[in-house]
Order: C-alpha cells, then sequence, then structure tokens
C-alpha cells in the first residue's frame, strides 16, 4: 500500500511540476532556457511523419497518437503535457520539412489502397459492434457433461 501512495504521490508531483514549467514555458516561450533554469534534458525527435504511431527518441505517448500532437509553426508549443509511463513530455514545435511529391506520386497508389481498406476495416467494424449492441444473447444449460 505504501509504495502505491508513493508511487501515486509521485506522478501527482510530476504532474504538477510538468504543468507548471508548461505554463512556464508559454510565457517565456525559450524552452531550452527553461530546460537548464530546471535542470531538465532538452532534447529534439527529429523529424517524424504526421500521425506516426511512435514519435523518435521518445516512443508511444499517452492520447497523442489518436489525435496527434497539435504543434506548427503557428502553434509552436503543445497544449497539455504528454505522459509515458513514469515520464512526462513537453513538447514544442521546431521545424518542419515540406513533403517529397516524387515520393508522393511513386506511392500515391499505395496510400489510396491503405486508406480504403482502412476505411472499409472501419466499417465493418461499426457494423459488428452495432449488431452486437442489438443481439440478444441467452445462455442455456443443456446439461452436457454433467453427472
Amino acid at each position: 500500500i505504501e509504495q502505491n501512495i508513493a508511487g501515486s504521490k509521485a506522478q501527482d508531483l510530476l504532474a504538477h511540476k510538468a504543468n507548471t514549467l508548461l505554463e512556464q514555458l508559454r510565457k517565456e516561450k525559450k524552452i531550452a532556457r527553461l530546460a537548464e533554469q530546471n535542470g531538465l534534458k532538452l532534447d529534439e525527435t527529429g523529424l517524424f511523419v504526421r500521425g506516426a504511431g511512435q514519435l523518435p527518441k521518445i516512443g508511444e505517448l499517452q492520447d497523442s497518437m489518436t489525435r496527434g500532437i497539435p504543434v506548427s509553426a503557428q502553434n509552436p508549443i503543445a497544449d497539455k503535457v504528454y505522459k509515458q509511463k513514469d515520464a512526462a513530455y513537453i513538447i514544442a514545435f521546431k521545424s518542419s520539412e515540406p513533403a517529397d511529391m516524387t515520393r508522393f506520386e511513386q506511392e500515391k497508389d499505395t496510400i489510396k489502397k491503405q486508406t480504403l481498406s482502412e476505411a472499409q476495416q472501419r466499417v465493418v467494424k461499426k457494423f459488428i459492434d452495432g449488431l452486437k449492441a442489438k443481439a440478444d444473447i441467452r445462455m442455456q444449460n443443456l446439461g452436457v457433461g454433467e453427472s
């Protein structure tokens, strides 16, 4: 119980400190200075594709992969702190790279097929979930195997 309480308190302190730093960053706009002042590690993920399943050097963050991380040149600081196990991340936009149109043209058909397949899977899942919601399942013991 003590370990659970200590872990819970540590998570609460981490969340509070991270949210305080995020608010401070929104005011000051200088992430390097904020990290240095607080003895924190500042690192770059490097470029990654929007909607990627995982971020380089970080991995998968809670709640980030379903909606992505809303940062851009116009909105350079993430709207919230992102968590992963026992770590918290404040994410800020550094730069972007335009799409490689040559590569896009080469992969366009594959992307279309993948998108269509994903859409079909969502429709089938929604249909099955609807059937399950309407189903009236009754279990009946027929006495098989009883002695």
